[in-house]
This record gives structure tokens, sequence and C-alpha cells, in this order.
């Protein structure tokens, strides 16, 4: 192999290994995911409950609710939403298995979670404008009192990457607060991006030393 062909070969393997480390995480995008409630069945649940893969664990108990119970937001028409409050539990009928750390009395809670796995939140409906929403990463949102219903749009790292998203309902926790259309991006682990980019590298290494074989 002549002396500038080797430097040419040398440059190829060097961009080839480039785009295997730098093409990983593109490669391994997250998935947009749209959390609803319209499969699931009305009624109220003392309990955890898995929807599309994310866990919903209420301190108290959780409702499905369809528009024609006419009871809680008589100018919401989707399918479905989900409901919480604390009716029901003040004598201590609590969930014993809330995954959001202590109960409190006092106002009630919804925990949501992909099972330890991180995820962007990227909007949610509020079907009741008075919920307040705390995530793992210290990001807080609390809508004004005076704001309808409505599509909520996050950004920023308080709302990247987190582990868990808290609903709490403190201004009324009697009186049932609604969540919608929650979506977010799934965020790759690790391990997939690594084997990603181990995939890319091989393929990269395979071509360059296809170009670089001696004619």
């Amino acid at each position: 192999m002549k002396k500038e062909d080797a430097h040419l070969c040398r440059r190829w393997i060097g961009y080839c290994l480039l785009l295997g480390v730098l093409g990983a995480p593109l490669f391994a995008h997250a998935a947009l995911v749209t959390l609803d409630f319209d499969d699931q069945t009305p009624g109220s649940y003392f309990g955890n409950m898995v929807v599309d893969g994310a866990r919903f664990s209420p301190s108290c108990h959780m409702d499905i609710v369809a528009p024609s119970d006419g009871a809680w937001l008589s100018g919401y028409d989707d399918t479905s939403w989900a409901g919480f409050d604390r009716s029901g539990c003040l004598g201590g009928d609590w969930n014993d298995a809330y995954l959001g750390g202590a109960v409190s009395e006092t106002d009630a809670l919804l925990w949501m979670d992909l099972g330890g796995a991180a995820f962007d939140l990227t909007e949610l409906y509020l079907v009741d404008p008075h919920i307040q929403i705390e995530s793992s990463k210290g990001g807080l949102f609390h809508a004004d009192l005076s704001d309808g219903p409505g599509m909520v749009a996050f950004s920023g790292a308080e709302w990247t990457g987190i582990n868990g998203l808290r609903f709490r309902f403190p201004s009324d926790p009697g009186v049932p607060g609604g969540i919608d259309h929650i979506t977010l991006n799934r965020v790759p682990e690790p391990g997939v991006i690594w084997l990603v980019g181990l995939g890319l590298l091989a393929l990269a290494w395979s071509a360059a030393r296809r170009r670089c074989r001696p004619r």
C-alpha cells in the first residue's frame, strides 16, 4: 500500500470510529409516548395500576372518568381521563403500596413513573387547573387558579431525565382533580446506547477494512 493510500486509510478509519461514537445517541433516540386513559374501564381503583407501561400510584384512590359521568368537568369531551382525590380514605384506608413516599392526609397525591426508567415530560392536559405537579428533579408547576382546563408544555432540566412525577391536589383534596394526554419521551438506557455504538463501530470497522484491503 502506498504511503498516500495508508494515510487516507487511517483517516477513513478515524471517520468511521467517530461515526460510531457520535452516531449512537442519534440512533438510540428517545421514544415519544402519549399516555391517555381511553382504553381503561371507568371506575375507582384503590391501588396502583399500569397504563401503557406507566405506573400510577394514588395515595388514596384513582378514578377513570368518562365525560358521560358529567360529575367533574362537563366541558371536557374526551373519551376518558384520570382523576384522584382523598375521599373514602380519611378513615385510614390509604394505599399501602403508594410509590411516592410518605402519604399526606392533608392533600391528595398521585405518583407516576416508568418503573425506574428515565423520561422527559413534554406536555399534559390538566382537566382541573388546581393540580400541582412536582418532578423527581425538583420541578414544580402550579397553575393559576383562574386558568381553565388546557394543555401545559414543560421544558428545562428539572423536567428532563426524571424518574417520576407527583401530582398534588392541596387546595381542595376532597374534590377530584384530573389529568390526561401525558406526553413524554422515554430516555434510552445507557446500555442500549452502548450496544448501538458497538454495532456502529463494528460496521464502520468492517467497511474500513474492506476499503483499506491491499489491492
